[in-house]
């Protein structure tokens, strides 16, 4: 079966949505988003029998979903993003590997670690449109959040 890859804002998504609805849209890395993205997201995400992650992803995840939030909001986002991450099959790619990869000049450490580890067993689904048309490129299977959320309005 094919595993499922989330790229870096789909887990605060996810834990936003887990742990206060409400903070969907409002939370700064959310602005675009709706409570139905969320919905859509645990859609996508049920048929995969595994979500795989990189260190790279799930760092800027922690990094970016406490920002502008206070406690306790901030303690119940952190102690969710660490059960989506236990949950998660984690794999690295050295950082020396992903910046030896030509990909790296356009596309930062955390894509280009995405584009060193996929293959034909893994999907990554982004919001990210560059990242998305690389991973396309290389003949990789990748789904564009965003395509799917304008998908529902169709």
């Amino acid at each position: 079966m094919v595993r499922l890859a989330i790229d870096a804002n789909l887990p605060i998504l996810l834990v936003v949505g887990s742990v206060a609805r409400h903070w969907i849209g409002r939370h700064k890395c959310l602005k675009g988003f709706e409570t139905q993205d969320f919905d859509l997201l645990i859609e996508v995400m049920e048929p995969y029998a595994s979500v795989v992650a990189t260190p790279n992803a799930l760092t800027e995840a922690s990094n970016l979903i406490v920002q502008g939030v206070k406690e306790p909001l901030r303690a119940q986002l952190q102690d969710k993003l660490a059960q989506v991450i236990k949950a998660s099959i984690e794999h690295y790619v050295p950082n020396c590997d992903a910046v030896a990869n030509t990909e790296f000049g356009r596309s930062g450490l955390t894509d280009t670690a995405w584009l060193c580890l996929l293959d034909p067993t893994t999907t990554l689904l982004t919001t990210d449109l560059g990242l998305y048309l690389a991973v396309v490129h290389r003949g990789f299977l990748a789904q564009n959040f965003n395509h799917l959320r304008d998908g529902r309005f169709s």
